[in-house]
């Protein structure tokens, strides 16, 4: 338990696509994008993190992300399944149709049997370290998408404990640069 009385508990409830989601006693919790001021506003001060999501590709292939289009793809694009990047490859037509871990779409990339792998820079670059990739993958130097990642509270906790989240919050923007 955390100073503002949380205890994280994973959940794998699906009432929240495309958010990362956690629970804490009976409560439901999602990491979003659109936490906003009191003037309907996003307050970014207030964001966990920055998510910046780049294009992942084999360093012996030509560039295949120019910052606004996908050229040139066989076998598409990979993406964690239920990311927002999922639903914009979906969009682009770029979307390799298959589900892989991160792990496992990062090696084929490496093996030139998946075109690219979009997913938050950090991941990224910690798989590709971790696994020593670092010779067959490179980061395509245009971001495929990003956007600030805020703590959203379900409307009950919200209403039950206004001053800890309040309070979390503020300490989020005290503490954090996004």
């Amino acid at each position: 338990m955390n100073s503002f009385g949380f205890r994280p508990e994973p959940t794998t409830s699906s009432i929240f696509k495309k958010f990362s989601r956690f629970r804490v006693n009976s409560f439901t919790f999602a990491i979003s994008n659109n936490r906003k001021d009191k003037n309907n506003k996003l307050d970014n001060s207030k964001a966990l993190w920055k998510g910046i999501y780049l294009v992942f590709r084999n360093k012996n292939k030509p560039e295949i992300w120019d910052g606004e289009t996908f050229g040139d793809l066989n076998s598409g694009i990979g993406a964690p399944l239920g990311y927002v990047v999922e639903d914009l490859l979906k969009q682009q037509k770029a979307l390799n149709q298959n589900s892989y871990t991160s792990l496992e779409a990062l090696k084929l990339v490496a093996h030139n049997r998946l075109d690219g792998y979009v997913i938050d820079k950090e991941i990224g670059e910690y798989f590709i370290e971790q696994y020593q990739l670092e010779e067959s993958i490179t980061i395509s130097p245009q971001p495929y998408y990003s956007d600030y990642w805020h703590l959203a509270f379900s409307k009950g906790f919200y209403q039950a404990f206004p001053h800890k989240a309040d309070a979390f919050w503020q300490a989020i923007s005290q503490n954090s640069t996004p």
